[in-house]
């Protein structure tokens, strides 16, 4: 994969498009689709131990489950993930003008399905993104709720690998390469993928 698709995909995970914002109008200046993910896991993670992963987090049709991958994407945690990425300006980070007109048309029109553009080698680029996109960010999702004792055999079926112990893991290298801390000495990072292990290596071109 090459460096300017991770250097994207990091963008979109970690750095934001200056949508996320305070009370009093302060821009979050580093603040992508994991810090949006996370949030809603703040906000639900009692019912997530009690087994219920049922969230409305105001995107969309507004009832998503987070422990569903796979299959339809209808109501799924894909589903959110791509109503995420078009509400809060993600896909324009990597997407043109005509691009982000079919992902509208998408959103208004067919808002049960997600975004994939045409497979030729213009798109090639924005599909690279996406995958790398979806696949961090699902396992990511995917180990947080492994950590409220969830079933996650789901997510290892549809090829988001999450081994029995990985609870926050890819999360907290995230938070520590942002504070510029050597993920090496604290994690097995032979634990993560190549697109994880690529879009730690590319936050450090924007930290």
């Amino acid at each position: 994969m090459k460096n300017d698709v991770y250097l994207k995909a990091a963008e979109v995970l970690v750095k934001g498009a200056g949508t996320a914002k305070s009370n009093d109008g302060y821009v979050y200046p580093m603040y992508g689709l994991i810090d949006f993910l996370y949030s809603i896991v703040e906000m639900n993670e009692s019912s997530f131990y009690d087994g219920d992963f049922k969230v409305r987090p105001g995107y969309a049709y507004d009832k998503f489950y987070f422990n569903r991958v796979g299959g339809s994407y209808d109501m799924s945690l894909e589903g959110l993930i791509h109503h995420i990425m078009f509400e809060e300006k993600l896909y324009h980070l990597f997407l043109n003008e005509q691009q982000i007109s079919k992902v509208r048309l998408i959103v208004e029109e067919s808002p049960e399905s997600i975004y994939r553009p045409d497979i030729d080698d213009d798109n090639q680029f924005a599909n690279d993104i996406i995958d790398v996109v979806f696949s961090v960010a699902c396992q990511c999702v995917g180990q947080w709720i492994l950590d409220t004792g969830a079933d996650v055999s789901n997510f290892n079926d549809s090829g988001y690998s999450i081994g029995d112990d990985d609870g926050y893991l890819i999360f907290n290298c995230i938070q520590s390469v942002k504070d510029e801390e050597d993920i090496s000495e604290e994690y097995d990072l032979s634990k993560l993928d190549e697109h994880t292990l690529g879009v730690l290596d590319a936050m450090k071109k924007f930290l």
